[in-house]
């Protein structure tokens, strides 16, 4: 399994909406269903730390968002 890709830079906006979500599932909860830890998620919440692609997406699926990137 190749390891994850590097962090990216993701809008405030999405970070703000995914980490509403987040709260009212709980942290605990997300890392729980995504095998994401606990600290990384709650350090990339308060804009600490970035996220590899694929966690943000295994976050937004347990929280039942679905991301569409495209191009422009």
């Amino acid at each position: 399994m190749a390891p994850p890709r590097k962090a990216i830079p993701i809008s405030e906006q999405l970070r703000e909406a995914m980490r509403e979500r987040i709260r009212e599932a709980g942290v605990s909860e997300v890392a729980r269903r995504t095998g994401i830890a606990r600290p990384s998620i709650a350090h990339w919440m308060a804009g600490r730390r970035g996220m590899p692609p694929e966690h943000i997406d295994a976050i937004a699926a347990a929280i039942g968002l679905t991301l569409t990137i495209t191009a422009s």
